[in-house]
């Protein structure tokens, strides 16, 4: 029962800290994009290509090691952290010394100063991976909820004020580090970590087998995220990418965010169930089902809305990125529900086949990116809808098998809530069609009325359909002592 309860209290942290965080981010983007050119976020996105790869290597999946490990001395802890300072301390240096190289690959020599200022992000990264893996691991979400949102908002103000100023990219640069460099501060100060407890090279190697894989996963996985930011700066030019990252930014802020609150709590609470599949494959098809009720109306909204939209948002220069957005919508869908696998490979101490699957899904990804190239950058955006749809199920089969379920669980939980989401959408889309019909054509009145009309939608075609998940939830809600969710869950088993 306490269980339940830490991990609901979890999950209501990491609402507040993720949707903050992603609100934020929104807000500045919003503003950012009436202030900068395409190009410079292209830059930006060319040097984060960069920096993100060196990030993902620093962690070397050790950090992650001590959420899943049922004991951690303070050796093990002290020894990790300052493995990760060192190695991030070589990677920045690396980066520093690589950053002409990256301006030649992508011929473009504005890149070199932007990719040596964002090498600090790794070494920040390396400051907090050991004290964010902590609080974690002790769920406690709501430090890590209160130190984000105070380093997305003083970061994303940094940003605007330099954009205000005239400094270009330099604003993107500033709302990087700063937000980057509080969050590690942050982070080392709600912990308490103090890593006085010296270094034991017996420890470091005791987790190196779990970290390895792991590394090896968000190694490939990041490869497979961003490939095609890879080939559209290095064959498209930082313009086009500068585009494509504005939409994969809309797509990213509701995905990342409604992802990251559940899935963020699902590695320590999966770890303490690891022995128990019938109780672990319950709380996963929970976790999916969760996930899915908001984001499958999130992304299929986004789509049916995307032009006005862009329009009203960003305004009518980055109409570009309308279509892009429409198309990459399922794509941002399918990595949500797909986030949840990750937390089952590490609690079943799987990280071998955690690693071989993101082997397998960036060949794939990368193969139909590429193929795509040659009909620009909404080509590329098709690859990665065309690799997510054939990618998607398998790695929801492989995970599933682990908890000894199977897809046919899975639709039958989740099958509701899609079919909600497509009801909304035809009613969105007639609705649309009936305002073009009596000459209402504002964007910002098409917005005002469809997202409104979507949400009744989607929850009366939810409430008919009457998937069990729901009464699942609820229930969870009410061993968990929310007091509000008891007479929704007393109305939901009477009309069930």
């Amino acid at each position: 029962m306490s269980l339940v309860r830490d991990v609901v209290t979890g999950v209501k942290w990491s609402a507040v800290g993720r949707s903050g965080e992603h609100l934020v981010g929104f807000i500045t983007t919003a503003v950012l994009v009436h202030l900068l050119s395409p190009q410079a976020f292209g830059v930006v996105a060319i040097a984060a290509l960069v920096t993100g790869f060196l990030v993902v290597i620093a962690d070397l999946g050790t950090a992650t090691a001590l959420i899943q490990r049922p004991d951690v001395s303070d050796t093990l802890e002290s020894t990790v952290f300052w493995a990760s300072l060192v190695i991030g301390l070589v990677l920045t240096g690396l980066a520093w010394a690589l950053a002409p190289a990256v301006g030649l690959f992508f011929h473009d020599p504005a890149v070199v100063p932007v990719v040596r200022a964002l090498s600090l992000t790794v070494t920040f990264g390396a400051v907090g991976a050991v004290p964010t893996a902590l609080l974690t691991r002790r769920l406690s979400f709501d430090s890590i909820a209160r130190v984000q949102l105070a380093a997305s908002g003083l970061g994303g103000a940094a940003g605007v004020a330099l954009a205000f100023s005239g400094a270009g990219a330099w604003s993107l640069v500033g709302q990087v580090l700063t937000r980057t460099a509080l969050e590690a501060a942050g982070m080392l100060a709600f912990s308490k970590f103090r890593p006085w407890a010296g270094f034991r090279r017996k420890d470091l190697v005791s987790v190196a087998s779990f970290g390895v894989n792991l590394s090896g996963f968000h190694v490939t996985n990041f490869v497979t995220r961003n490939i095609d930011n890879l080939l559209i700066g290095r064959f498209l030019g930082a313009t086009m990418l500068g585009y494509y990252d504005v939409a994969w930014r809309l797509i990213e802020y509701p995905k990342a965010a409604l992802a990251g609150i559940v899935g963020r709590v699902t590695v320590p609470a999966y770890a303490r169930m690891q022995a128990d599949d019938e109780r672990f494959g319950r709380a996963y098809l929970r976790v999916v089902a969760a996930i899915a009720l908001v984001t499958v109306p999130a992304m299929i909204g986004l789509m049916v809305v995307a032009w006005p939209f862009v329009r009203v948002v960003f305004g009518n220069a980055w109409l570009s990125t309308a279509l892009l957005v429409t198309v990459l919508a399922p794509v941002g869908l399918a990595q949500s529900m797909g986030s949840t696998t990750g937390g089952v490979y590490i609690a079943k101490d799987r990280t071998g086949w955690l690693f071989a699957w993101s082997v397998l899904a960036s060949g794939c990804t990368a193969a139909a990116v590429a193929v795509g190239l040659r009909w620009g950058v909404v080509g590329v955006a098709a690859g990665r809808l065309l690799a997510a749809g054939v990618l998607f199920p398998l790695n929801l089969a492989i995970s599933l098998g682990f908890v000894g379920l199977g897809l046919r669980h899975l639709g039958r939980t989740v099958g509701p809530v899609l079919a909600a989401g497509l009801v909304m959408a035809v009613g969105v889309m007639l609705l649309r069609l009936a305002m073009l019909a009596v000459g209402v054509v504002s964007p910002l009145a098409t917005l005002l009325t469809a997202i409104p009309a979507g949400a009744i939608i989607y929850g009366i075609a939810l409430w008919r359909l009457r998937p069990p998940i729901l009464v699942e939830i609820l229930s969870t809600l009410v061993t968990a002592d929310v007091a509000w969710a008891r007479p929704l869950l007393a109305r939901a088993e009477r009309a069930w």
